[in-house]
C-alpha cells in the first residue's frame, strides 16, 4: 500500500498543483481539501483505466494469435525435419519426442491422478485468493495514505523531532525530502520516456505499414516503465503478434525494434531520465547495470534515483 501510494502520489501532486494554479489564476480561494479529493479520484480512475485499456486491447490480440501460431508450427515441422536431414543432423530424437505426445495417454493420466490435480488446483486457487486479498488491502491502505498524506507527514515530523536530537532530525528530514523529490522526478521522467518510446514505435511502424502498430506501441510504452529491460518484453510480444501475419514482416519489426531501442537507450533515456534526476548519462548506465546485477529488475528501477540521492547528499552539507 505504501509503495502504491508513493507511485500514485506523483500524478496526484501534479494535479493538485494544476488545480491550485487554476483557482489562483481566476482569483478564487485555493481549496486544498477539495483539490486533494478530486486529484485522488482522477489519479485512481485514470490509472485503472490505463491498465484496463492495455489489457483490453492486448489480451484479445494475443489470444487470437495462438491458433495461427500452432498451425504455422505444424506446417513448419516437415520443412524443419528436411532442413536437419539436408545438413546431416539426426532428427529421430525430435520426431520421437513429438510423436510420443498422445492425447489419449494424457487424458488417462489426468483421470488417474485427478485427486492430486484437484488438491493442486485448490491450493492454487487459495494462493490466488490470498494474493487478491493482499492486493485489496494494499489498495485500501494506499487510498488512506494519499487521502491523509498531509496529516501523516505532520505526524511523522512531530514524532521525529520528539524522539531524535534536533540536529539529527533536521538531517533526516533533509535527506527524506531530497529522496522524495528525486524519486518523484525519476518516476515523472520514466513516464515521459515511455511515452516517447511508444510514439516512436507507432510512427515508425505506421510509416513502414507493419501490422498491429497501435497495440504493440501501447504495450511497449507500458512495459518500458521497467528501465531498459521492459521494452524487450514488448518487442518479444510484438514479434509474436506480427509473425502470425507475416514472418518476413516480423523480421523487419525485430530489426526496427533493435534500431529504435538503441536510439532510446543511448540518446533518449539518459537525457530525459538523467535530466530529471540530475545525473549524467554515464551514471545512468552504471546505475542500471549495477542495480540489475545486484537486485534484478527492482534494482534497475530504483538504483537510478538512489544514485542521484547519494550523488546529491554531499552538496546538501
Amino acid at each position: 500500500g505504501g509503495v502504491l501510494a508513493f507511485f500514485l502520489s506523483v500524478p496526484m501532486r501534479a494535479l493538485e498543483r494544476r488545480l491550485a494554479h487554476f483557482q489562483e489564476k481566476h482569483g478564487k480561494k485555493v481549496r486544498t481539501r477539495f483539490n486533494s479529493t478530486i486529484s485522488l479520484l482522477i489519479t485512481y480512475i485514470g490509472s485503472f483505466f490505463i491498465i484496463f485499456m492495455v489489457f483490453y486491447i492486448l489480451v484479445p490480440q494475443l489470444i487470437e494469435t495462438i491458433p495461427p501460431i500452432v498451425t504455422s508450427v505444424e506446417n513448419a515441422l516437415p520443412r524443419f525435419y528436411t532442413f536437419l536431414e539436408n545438413h546431416n543432423i539426426d532428427s529421430s530424437q525430435i520426431k520421437s519426442l513429438l510423436s510420443g505426445i498422445d492425447l489419449g495417454v494424457l487424458i488417462q493420466t489426468v483421470v488417474d491422478n485427478y485427486e492430486q490435480i484437484i488438491n493442486t488446483s485448490l491450493s492454487a486457487v487459495s494462493s490466488v485468493v490470498e494474493i487478491v486479498m493482499l492486493a485489496i488491502s494494499g489498495f485500501v491502505i494506499s487510498i488512506y495514505i494519499l487521502a491523509n498524506k498531509t496529516k501523516l507527514q505532520r505526524q511523522i515530523r512531530k514524532v521525529l523531532y520528539a524522539y531524535v536530537n534536533k540536529r539529527y532530525a533536521d538531517r533526516i528530514a533533509a535527506v527524506a525530502s531530497l529522496t522524495n523529490k528525486t524519486f518523484s522526478s525519476f518516476l515523472s521522467g520514466q513516464c515521459v520516456e515511455s511515452l516517447i518510446l511508444g510514439c516512436m514505435f507507432f510512427v515508425t511502424m505506421s510509416i513502414m505499414k507493419l501490422p498491429f502498430a497501435s497495440v504493440i506501441s501501447v504495450f511497449i510504452a507500458f512495459t518500458a516503465m521497467i528501465p531498459y529491460v521492459g521494452a524487450f518484453l514488448g518487442g518479444a510480444v510484438g514479434a509474436l503478434l506480427i509473425v502470425t501475419a507475416s514472418p518476413m514482416q516480423a523480421v523487419v519489426f525485430l530489426i526496427t525494434f533493435m534500431v529504435l531501442q538503441q536510439l532510446e537507450e543511448q540518446l533518449v533515456y539518459p537525457r530525459v531520465v538523467g535530466s530529471s534526476v540530475g545525473l549524467s548519462p554515464i551514471w545512468i548506465l552504471v546505475s542500471i547495470f549495477v542495480g540489475g546485477k545486484l537486485f534484478g529488475i527492482m534494482g534497475m528501477l530504483f538504483f537510478i534515483p538512489l544514485t542521484s540521492v547519494v550523488y546529491s547528499l554531499p552538496r546538501t552539507n
